[in-house]
């Protein structure tokens, strides 16, 4: 009966066998190193018979499990020879440094005693012997792999052809999932067969992992940003509507909050500050403006005074429907031009406040009484 030959992994050292998805040895950490041996033809014969005979069935999940772990052999495979090929690209840097080291040394031959350039030219030969060695090791190792995965590829070549290509609706589907990670095995393949026969640089797979990296990582982000926004929708969807109680109350298309009162009363203070009319005038109600003798006061107390500092507080307060109240607190630092010396006062006053031109504005003023 014809034999063909089956490639396994062996360890160099303790000549351990393993199957061809694994890359050292599991008792002494060495690399292991594909080997063949012989496998009768029929074994291959009855695989490819049972392939034929699945292939006719629909797609299981049983075969997609085992794509799956067909893809993770791939991974697998590409870190090896990646490591493979670091490997050989070190030792021909070292091949270079002995070789350039022999030629320096014969080249010193003449200066040195007989037996000192024997002995040395010895070890330095003994040296790029080894290296010649392993570099061949090396090179017997990439040929077998080239081998296999020339053989995977046409297996993969020929699943995916003898497989109706499915339609743009049928992607999402067991037979559609089956053809898109065959295809991705084969692209796999492809590139990592690209990179041994040199069309593409070794560094080419570092690059591929790290952009498959980055793009898992980006899709966490994605996903994490999208599960937090998803979340805090939801607990801004089970506030409960605010209430009087919580100075927020709709009045029309309105709604006044206390941070309209604070902003209103800033903006007096400023106006006071920089004796800004018409700032201080945006800010109270028409009727008020009308009231005798209001802008006139305003007027003069800034002829008089300087407003060094001026802060306010702001405590009972009351929001109705269109219309709020509190009690402010002032405190003053007035200088007057007559006098050097500065004044503090403070002064308590109930304010209204209404919409009136789709802002807040001051309705009235009145003293606290003592």
């Amino acid at each position: 009966m014809e034999q063909t030959p089956k490639i396994i992994m062996q360890c160099p050292k303790c000549k351990r066998e393993y199957p061809v998805d694994l890359s050292y040895c599991e008792s002494c950490s060495a690399m292991l190193e594909p080997i063949e041996i012989e496998e009768q033809e029929t074994a291959t014969t009855e695989k490819s018979t049972d392939r034929l005979s699945a292939d006719e069935t629909p797609v299981s999940s049983e075969k997609i499990e085992d794509v799956k772990i067909d893809t993770l052999k791939a991974d697998i495979e590409n870190k090896f020879v990646s490591t493979v090929l670091h490997e050989m690209n070190q030792l021909r840097k070292r091949m270079s440094q002995k070789e350039k080291a022999l030629s320096e040394l014969k080249n010193r031959k003449s200066g040195m005693e007989q037996s000192a350039f024997l002995l040395e030219a010895e070890e330095k030969e003994k040296d790029i012997e080894e290296i010649t060695t392993r570099i061949k090791k090396i090179e017997s190792i990439l040929d077998n792999l080239k081998k296999k995965i020339e053989a995977d590829i046409s297996d993969l070549d020929y699943r995916i052809n003898d497989i109706k290509k499915p339609g743009i609706f049928e992607l999402l589907s067991e037979n559609g999932r089956y053809y898109r990670m065959l295809s991705s095995e084969l692209k796999t393949k492809t590139t990592l067969m690209d990179v041994l026969t040199g069309k593409k640089s070794p560094d080419y797979l570092k690059l591929l992992r790290l952009s498959r990296i980055l793009t898992i990582v980006v899709l966490s982000i994605m996903l994490s940003l999208l599960v937090s926004w998803y979340i805090f929708s939801k607990k801004v969807q089970r506030v409960p509507p605010k209430t009087a109680s919580t100075l927020e109350v709709r009045a029309g298309k309105f709604i006044i909050k206390e941070k309209d009162i604070i902003d209103l009363l800033e903006d007096i203070r400023r106006a006071n500050l920089d004796k800004n009319l018409s700032l201080w005038e945006s800010r109270y109600s028409k009727s008020y403006l009308e009231m005798e003798g209001k802008k006139e006061n305003q007027l003069e107390q800034w002829k008089r005074f300087d407003f060094k500092a001026l802060k306010y507080k702001i405590n009972e307060v009351k929001i109705e429907p269109g219309r709020a109240r509190g009690l402010i607190t002032w405190e003053m630092e007035l200088l007057s031009k007559k006098k050097t010396e500065a004044k503090i006062l403070s002064q308590r006053l109930y304010a209204d406040f209404i919409i009136e031109d789709g802002r807040l504005k001051i309705s009235s003023v009145r003293k606290q009484e003592d």
